[in-house]
């Protein structure tokens, strides 16, 4: 890196094994000048390597596993949370805020009753807009804003202490041990937020009126019969949706890119914008189809006992009423 050059881990690996081969008794400047000269000038590899470990949450990142961050040399551990929490906090408002509208109608869809009337995308998007004005469709994104920063902060100081704890070489983290500290400290970052996501949750499904601000909506919830415990309604389904998601993106991801770096190499030029965009796109679309199901069951239990919606008593209860109403459909809804 240092070099300005864009090498592989493979490739590394391979060149580290070669120099050790061939000069046991210590490497000259002159052998290790020709074997860089050996490596290829294009490496999509590296490029695709380095795009997937940047440290970068999605709009909705409860079930991203969280990228590597390098710490500074001078700062140290807090000087890098600050400047992720600083630079992921206007990245993850910005892109939260765009995504709101889409966000709120998949939320309003998912949460309505298995046994009611279910309108489609375009009906809903109608009703909210002339029921509610264009102002309804950020209803709750503020909340969704808010958590950003506590997210952030357990997600990544956890992460950078799992992963030191786990591995075996803190140096080079293998991608089995990454995937188990990213699971880990997601699931660390729900337990600190998860109030909120039921806040959220219920200030978009609710009609207006019913909750003043974020205040009033944490004091309605805990007043209701289930009390404290209304806050954390559809953790467990939450925290049990993080490792299938994780596990299906990192190996849909990983071979993806594979396929894609095999193409670049074959006609000698790195990926584009699109080619790496996409390997990201493709990943995380069929991790989230694989796990929408916990998902909506995870909705559903959060506006569980709100004024006209159902008291699920389980995640159980939620997948039986769906499944006796609507049949496998319903579970995408």
């Amino acid at each position: 890196t240092h070099l300005g050059l864009k090498v592989s881990d493979k490739s590394l690996q391979g060149m580290m094994q070669y120099l050790k081969g061939t000069f046991a008794q210590g490497v000259s400047f002159e052998g290790f000048r020709d074997v860089l000269l050996l490596l290829p000038s294009v490496q999509p590899h590296a490029v695709l390597e380095a795009l997937f470990y940047l440290p970068l949450d999605d709009a909705q990142s409860e079930y991203t596993v969280p990228r590597d961050v390098h710490v500074p040399l001078q700062g140290g551990l807090f000087a890098s949370l600050l400047a992720k929490l600083y630079a992921g906090g206007i990245a993850g408002s910005v892109s939260r805020t765009v995504t709101a509208p889409i966000d709120r109608v998949k939320t309003v869809i998912q949460a309505a009753p298995p046994g009611g009337v279910h309108k489609g995308l375009l009906e809903t998007v109608r009703d909210i807009r002339t029921t509610h004005g264009l102002k309804a469709f950020w209803r709750g994104n503020g909340t969704n804003c808010l958590k950003i920063a506590p997210e952030t902060a357990v997600k990544f100081m956890a992460f950078d202490y799992l992963k030191k704890a786990i591995s075996q070489d803190p140096g080079h983290v293998t991608i089995t041990e990454r995937f188990v500290a990213g699971g880990l400290a997601g699931a660390a970052s729900q337990l600190t937020i998860y109030p909120l996501e039921v806040v959220k949750t219920r200030m978009a499904v609710s009609p207006a009126g019913t909750y003043k601000n974020v205040a009033h909506c944490l004091q309605a919830t805990l007043a209701e019969p289930a009390g404290a415990r209304g806050l954390y309604r559809g953790l467990t389904t939450s925290l049990s949706g993080i490792v299938p998601y994780a596990g299906i993106d990192l190996m849909v991801n990983s071979v993806v890119r594979e396929k894609v770096a095999a193409h670049y190499a074959s006609i000698e030029q790195e990926p584009s914008v699109v080619a790496v965009l996409g390997c990201g796109m493709v990943s995380s679309s069929t991790a989230m189809l694989c796990t929408y199901p916990l998902n909506l069951i995870r909705t559903r239990l959060q506006a569980s006992g709100m004024p006209g919606a159902i008291a699920y008593t389980s995640a159980a209860h939620v997948f039986r009423e769906t499944l006796a109403a609507q049949g496998p459909r319903g579970l995408y809804a």
